[in-house]
């Protein structure tokens, strides 16, 4: 029996809240690990590498991630060899939705692709810093 577009969209529509809650617990996923971006809704994601979708909270207690691939199978077996608590459904020939548990869900997110944080020492911010120090219009708060 086939199924009407309007009952596939809404099988699959993505759970979304816009509540401080759920961007908080993304916050707490990312850390200072991933980066962060606000999609077009509103909603809190951590995007992937090479623009392939984004990670998103699914629902309260999971996290989702939408994957664009023109190797599908390949992301899958990556995502479920590393994550074998995740749900993969693929959608059409180069989509993915994967849902994680919120708990231990950072190996998914590496297993996924996440966009990561520029990661500096303390040595490199300390050359950054003085590098914009001449870009400043006013004097920092406490001196220097």
């Amino acid at each position: 029996m086939p199924i009407s577009q309007a009952d596939y969209e809404a099988k699959h529509k993505r759970q979304r809240r816009t509540d401080s809650e759920t961007d908080a617990a993304l916050r707490k996923i990312a850390g200072m690990r991933y980066r962060i971006a606000r999609a077009e809704d509103g909603q809190l994601q951590i995007p992937l590498r090479g623009d392939k979708g984004d990670i998103y909270m699914h629902g309260p207690d999971v996290v989702g991630a939408y994957i664009k691939s023109r190797k599908p199978n390949a992301s899958f077996n990556a995502i479920k060899r590393r994550c074998p608590a995740a749900t993969i459904h693929v959608e059409g020939d180069h989509e993915i939705i994967a849902l994680h548990p919120v708990d231990g869900c950072r190996e998914f997110v590496a297993a996924c692709g996440g966009k990561t944080r520029r990661q500096m020492s303390a040595e490199q911010r300390e050359k950054a810093a003085e590098a914009l120090r001449h870009v400043r219009r006013t004097p920092p708060i406490g001196g220097a």
